[in-house]
């Protein structure tokens, strides 16, 4: 089995300069968890709805 049989596609992805609480809207619009930052088509991070979260003061609900 290989990851391209199980991977989400296509991948959403952001630019560094994205209000935090625009991603998170995303994020809950696309039920994900996770969302690759790009600068210039490099990717330059992981933002997780854990960061928003935490960022914004918010609880996490499982």
């Amino acid at each position: 089995m290989y990851v391209r049989n199980f991977m989400s596609s296509p991948v959403v992805t952001l630019p560094s300069s994205t209000r935090a609480i625009d991603a998170l809207e995303l994020m809950q619009a696309k039920k994900i968890r996770r969302i690759p930052i790009l600068e210039d088509g490099r990717l330059t991070g992981i933002l997780t709805l854990g960061d928003i979260q935490s960022v914004l003061g918010l609880q996490e609900h499982s």
